[in-house]
């Protein structure tokens, strides 16, 4: 807690309040990782799951019932 603490705090600042915080967590520059290129497949370094488990909370936030979000998952 004590970083997001420090976080606010820096996020009221002069340069902060200047300039947009980007929230792409890297899309659309996935880089193929060194340390797995032994792996028969093509793995690259993402934020592919941060954005997955966004993506379902927004649609969490936005359901009216939970058969809706069911009727999601499947389709």
């Amino acid at each position: 807690m004590e970083n997001w603490n420090y976080a606010s705090y820096a996020s009221d600042g002069t340069l902060a309040r200047r300039y947009p915080y980007n929230y792409a967590q890297g899309l659309n520059y996935e880089t193929p990782s060194a340390d797995l290129q032994s792996m028969a497949t093509d793995v690259r370094s993402s934020e592919q799951n941060a954005r997955g488990m966004y993506r379902r909370w927004a649609q969490f936030m936005s359901a009216d019932s939970w058969d809706e979000l069911g009727q999601e998952r499947q389709g």
